[in-house]
């Protein structure tokens, strides 16, 4: 598992919308350890139109009660879960990367969406975060 600093994992998602794999840090019950997801922070690609429609996406209006640096996470805005979650960086491994900070890549990525994730269940998303 290639391993990415926190300022260079910063900088993809600011630019992309990134799938990404990460181990639990704390068991949950009935869930593997593993987990995926498809995640940004690319505020122009949340803030747009479609963005905030399909996303459910609002900038935040508070900051996080404590230092993510100091436990090594980074909070990013998960698009299945449609909220800000926090990973854990010592075990955080990019799967793909798609670009989205220009409209002709978001333009992409939508047609990527809408053939890959647009129609899960709440099921079909709960198992491709755990696959």
């Amino acid at each position: 598992m290639a391993l990415i600093s926190r300022s260079g994992l910063h900088a993809i998602l600011q630019k992309n919308v990134v799938e990404l794999g990460f181990i639990r840090r704390h068991a949950k019950a009935g869930y593997p350890f593993f987990r995926r997801m498809l995640c940004t922070l690319d505020k122009n690609f949340l803030n747009s139109i479609e963005g905030r429609i399909v996303f459910n996406f609002s900038n935040p209006i508070n900051v996080p009660a404590y230092d993510t640096k100091a436990y090594n996470l980074l909070c990013v805005y998960d698009l299945l879960w449609q909220k800000f979650r926090n990973i854990p960086l010592e075990t955080t491994n990019i799967i793909r990367a798609i670009p989205s900070h220009t409209k002709e890549f978001q333009e992409d990525f939508w047609r990527l969406f809408e053939a890959q994730f647009r129609k899960m269940s709440p099921h079909d998303k709960e198992q491709f975060m755990k696959h």
